[in-house]
């Protein structure tokens, strides 16, 4: 993917950022293929397992054993083949929904976005160690690492996370929602695709993660109202999607409600980690592929 087609206006940081990110996750790409040539050689074998297994037990004859077994490694070095582009793809498609469509958010649905914030959001995942943190800072600034510093803090201690968005700074806030609604919006992209494989396949909401989204939200809430406004509309579209029973509502004070069959939930929130920055962990809004 090029910068030109990125949606992004032409800005100097912007691209570098674009490039490193991209770059970035494109060295994943031996690793990705390492393991897929593993998982196909193992699949083969458990193949050519089965086949020996029915040849000693006499179910096959020697003509049929030979044919069988030249057409299971025709299958193997066709599924090889397909290894690369499939992978660049696969990589491509993170790539846009996991460190793009933050940028993008913010680009278009936030009342102050700058070029700094969407540069950091588009690094986040860039960083994965202190070695990965120094270059950043190194190559964009104090200003941008300390905002992925601060993003990726916030998941990074669960415990402390409700004291830790109320602290944090506006951008960190703006990045922090766009991040979730990007989360929400790859949802409802994956279960339209699942719709088209699978019919029968269903993603849903883990039991209080409705209202883990909530408390955290509710703590960024009225920092920036244009994107307070999309993640209402994203996460009532992905609960539609869901056929979750909550959905989110701005009473006429303004302030943000979770409706769930028209009863408004206790406060306290408990439940597994919503998506975020750092959302890893196999929920709903990670990226589970």
């Amino acid at each position: 993917m090029k910068f030109q087609e990125s949606g992004l206006p032409k800005n100097k940081l912007l691209e570098e950022a674009f490039n490193y990110s991209y770059a970035n996750v494109m060295s994943y790409t031996k690793e990705a293929m390492e393991d897929f040539t593993q998982q196909i050689g193992e699949s083969h074998a458990q193949n050519l397992e089965a086949l020996n297994a029915a040849k000693a037990a006499g179910n096959v004859s020697d003509e049929e054993y030979q044919r069988e077994k030249k057409e299971l490694e025709r299958m193997r070095d066709a599924q090889l083949k397909m290894g690369p582009p499939m992978i660049e793809k696969e990589l491509n498609r993170m790539f846009k929904q996991r460190r793009l469509a933050p940028a993008l958010e913010i680009l278009k649905n936030s009342d102050k976005s700058s070029m700094e914030l969407m540069a950091a959001v588009m690094l986040l995942e860039s960083v994965r160690s202190p070695k990965d943190y120094l270059h950043v800072a190194a190559t964009f600034g104090e200003n941008i690492a300390g905002l992925v510093a601060e993003l990726q803090h916030i998941d990074a201690y669960s415990s402390d996370r409700a004291a830790n968005l109320a602290a944090a700074g506006s951008d960190t806030k703006r990045a922090y929602v766009a991040v979730i609604i990007s989360s929400l919006d790859q949802i409802v992209m994956q279960f339209q695709q699942m719709a088209k494989l699978n019919p029968q396949h269903k993603i849903m909401f883990h039991p209080g993660q409705e209202e883990e989204i909530f408390g955290n939200v509710k703590l960024l809430w009225g920092n920036d109202k244009k994107l307070d406004q999309r993640f209402v509309a994203a996460f009532n579209r992905t609960a539609e999607t869901t056929s979750s029973s909550f959905r989110m509502e701005v009473n006429g004070s303004g302030e943000l409600e979770l409706i769930k069959n028209n009863l408004k939930p206790p406060s306290n929130n408990t439940g597994p980690k919503p998506p975020g920055p750092g959302s890893k962990d196999g929920h709903l809004g990670d990226d589970v592929f």
